[in-house]
């Protein structure tokens, strides 16, 4: 699949990634987007999450765009719609609600601290030890 996304064979490359295992799958993309700083390998990413939508491809594309190529202008922006609907599709899930909350710890505050704190309360009452939620309920004496 590696060798096929690096020759540009989106196609090819999208009939092999439905044969691998996941986490085989995210480690190689992330590892291309971060080697290649490429939007290709982005794109192709979301091919898959055209075909076959889930909570763990947007996690995929949330942390492709937030490590591997936040650069690009509205990387984050982008990076926080995967996160959001990764929590959406899988709502018990609380580490994709975590991943939201990142969004209110960056410069641009992309998520406002209604919302962060909204979302580190329902995080809480599944898993009172989360650090992430924890330190937005402390920030703002709510803890």
């Amino acid at each position: 699949m590696k060798k096929e996304l690096l020759k540009g064979n989106m196609e090819e490359a999208r009939e092999l990634a439905f044969q691998v295992d996941f986490d085989d799958l995210h480690e190689c993309l992330i590892g291309l987007s971060h080697e290649t700083g490429s939007m290709f390998i982005y794109t192709f990413g979301y091919s898959l999450l055209l075909k076959q939508e889930s909570a763990k491809l947007h996690e995929l594309l949330y942390v492709m765009l937030s490590i591997s190529l936040p650069y690009i202008e509205g990387a984050y922006e982008s990076s926080l719609y995967h996160a959001r609907r990764a929590a959406a599709l899988d709502p018990d899930d609380v580490e994709y609600k975590s991943c939201i909350l990142l969004f209110h710890e960056i410069p641009d505050q992309l998520v406002s601290k209604e919302e962060a704190v909204e979302i580190a309360k329902e995080i809480i009452t599944v898993d009172p030890t989360n650090s992430a939620a924890t330190k937005i309920l402390l920030r703002y004496g709510i803890a």
